[in-house]
């Protein structure tokens, strides 16, 4: 080889052959409301841990599942307000967020209800 060395190196891809990765469009994000579910277990994590300190994370999970489905109405009752109080907040926003079409959908339909009369 007359003592050349090649660019690259010996097991690895040359640069000319190596993939190119491509630009990946990100999806457009979204508000998730949380449930009841989601606050109780953010309320109580602490208190179930601290009871409960050999149990891994995913029986802490199952262990706070239960104890939110025995839960009486009334105690349930905080959580699923603030949870429909969450929705509501996302519904609110999304129409915002949500694109109308060329022209609007309703201006159509408005002009076949004035001939119809």
């Amino acid at each position: 080889m007359n003592g050349t060395r090649p660019t690259w190196v010996v097991g690895k891809i040359p640069p000319a052959a190596a993939p190119q990765e491509q630009e990946q469009p990100q999806p457009p994000r979204t508000t998730l409301c949380k449930d009841a579910l989601y606050y109780y277990k953010r309320a109580s994590r602490s208190q179930t841990a601290e009871s409960n300190p050999s149990v891994g994370p995913r029986e802490l999970v199952q262990i706070m599942e239960a104890a939110f489905a025995a839960l009486p109405d009334n105690e349930r009752r905080p959580f699923e307000e603030r949870a429909a109080a969450d929705a509501a907040a996302a519904e609110e926003a999304a129409p915002a967020e949500a694109p109308t079409g060329a022209g609007g959908a309703s201006a159509p339909a408005e002009e076949d209800s004035d001939e119809e009369e």
